[in-house]
């Protein structure tokens, strides 16, 4: 957890995450806790994504001066996709946001996959389980 993020808005979505998947046992309370940490470092990365394009939004409206901001006031979304394609074209860090949010996204799946996959089969296992 990073010293500017709320701790009681992680603790809410493991909270939520383990209310609706009901752990039984040490291993599933720690598949749950990866997940909520995945889950929480994908949000992040779509705040620092935002952050990034609304600051190089806020550097080129400076730079440019009254006038030409408000000839792009008019569009609306021309501030946003020049920031963004600067930002695509000067700077890997969109690339890499990009990068960190899909591995958090499959972490976050894979491991879901794995508790399921013990909860089904803990099921098939279990005495009188048909």
């Amino acid at each position: 957890m990073l010293r500017n993020e709320c701790p009681d808005s992680f603790e809410k979505a493991h909270t939520a995450l383990r209310n609706e998947l009901q752990p039984r046992s040490y291993i599933d309370h720690e598949l749950i806790e990866i997940m909520a940490a995945a889950h929480w470092r994908r949000k992040r990365s779509w705040c620092i994504e935002k952050d990034q394009i609304d600051h190089a939004i806020q550097e080129r409206e400076t730079a440019a001066g009254p006038g030409p901001a408000q000839e792009n006031s008019e569009l609306v979304s021309m501030q946003t996709a020049l920031s963004f394609g600067a930002l695509c074209n000067n700077s890997t860090t969109l690339k890499n946001l990009r990068r960190y949010e899909v591995s958090h996204s499959r972490e976050f799946l894979r491991h879901l996959f794995i508790y399921e996959s013990r909860r089904n089969f803990s099921k098939r296992t279990e005495p009188n389980a048909g």
